[in-house]
């Protein structure tokens, strides 16, 4: 009888002992792993703001456009992306994610990507680091106006939990162009066609992921016309990337092959021209009798006009 009951608990702690190493089997492969192959996933709800350059919520307006949304894991890798429409932008909706495997990540947002600019799709799998929005360039050399972009990004830091976790968040994203609006006293109506503005000092023709300027020196070549008036040629404004910190612009004036102007400062002040992002810059420069630069700030696509002239 005696051997019967050793034989009866050596079986039941055998089958004890079984259950109990299934069961740390099953919540090893449940439950998050904090090391290098995570198995954590994190399901986000994410909404998109827009603001202008005061901060003012502008979501409802539209003016952000279509965004494209970009996941990118701890180690900035690339892991998915997706189109977030005008309209689940304008109505604040939901966006639903699931990141898999960690969460500690980054969710970059560009809007208006609409052609002006390099933005062709990124391949799973690259760094953030070598991700770029990028000025494209004309047939003569010269930086195309870019489309007008805005710009956030959102990092996550999770928490050291061991469980699949849910997020809501928003991200907030706002201009990174600039409107330039260059109006000039002095020049001849009857060589219309011949005008037009080289604009230099641009010493960056790129944005990467983390919405910093980086690349190269890029010059603009804008058109204008005369006002009905014909006393003002006007560019009109147009969209432009801003300068590093330090640089100003320089606007060269040409009739055909000839230059016939160079203005890069505020004669009133001395102040130099710096397109600032999210709001209009409006340069107003006069030849009729020696060179004078006026320049006056106002709000996006606000345009100042010298009627005292």
């Amino acid at each position: 009888m005696r051997h019967l009951k050793y034989k009866i608990s050596n079986q039941l702690f055998k089958y004890t002992l079984h259950s109990v190493i299934v069961l740390l089997v099953l919540l090893s492969f449940s439950a998050c792993i904090k090391d290098d192959f995570p198995n954590c996933n994190t399901t986000l709800f994410i909404q998109i703001n827009a603001i202008n350059a005061s901060g003012q919520d502008i979501t409802a307006s539209g003016e952000a456009g279509e965004a494209k949304l970009y996941v990118f894991d701890q180690n900035q890798r690339l892991t998915q992306q997706m189109t977030v429409s005008v309209a689940d932008i304008q109505n604040k909706t939901r966006i639903q994610l699931l990141i898999k495997g960690t969460n500690h990540f980054s969710i970059v947002v560009w809007s208006n990507l609409n052609g002006n600019q390099q933005a062709d799709s990124l391949a799973n799998g690259i760094s953030m680091d070598q991700a770029f929005i990028q000025l494209k360039k004309n047939t003569e050399g010269y930086a195309i106006n870019p489309d007008d972009l805005f710009f956030g990004i959102l990092n996550i830091e999770g928490s050291n939990t061991n469980t699949d976790i849910t997020i809501e968040n928003t991200i907030t994203i706002q201009r990174k162009t600039a409107l330039l609006n260059i109006m000039v006293k002095g020049l001849n109506a009857q060589f219309a066609n011949d005008y037009y503005f080289i604009i230099g000092g641009t010493t960056k023709d790129a944005y990467n992921f983390k919405g910093n300027l980086v690349g190269s020196p890029i010059e603009y070549q804008q058109n204008g016309e005369f006002n009905a008036s014909n006393t003002q040629f006007i560019s009109s404004p147009f969209r432009v990337y801003p300068l590093a910190d330090g640089n100003s612009l320089t606007i060269y004036i040409y009739k055909g092959d000839q230059l016939i102007a160079t203005a890069n400062t505020n004669d009133e002040n001395g102040a130099n021209i710096i397109p600032i992002v999210g709001v209009t810059t409006n340069v107003l420069i006069d030849l009729r009798a020696s060179l004078n630069v006026n320049i006056i700030i106002t709000n996006w696509e606000e345009v100042y006009h010298w009627f005292e002239w």
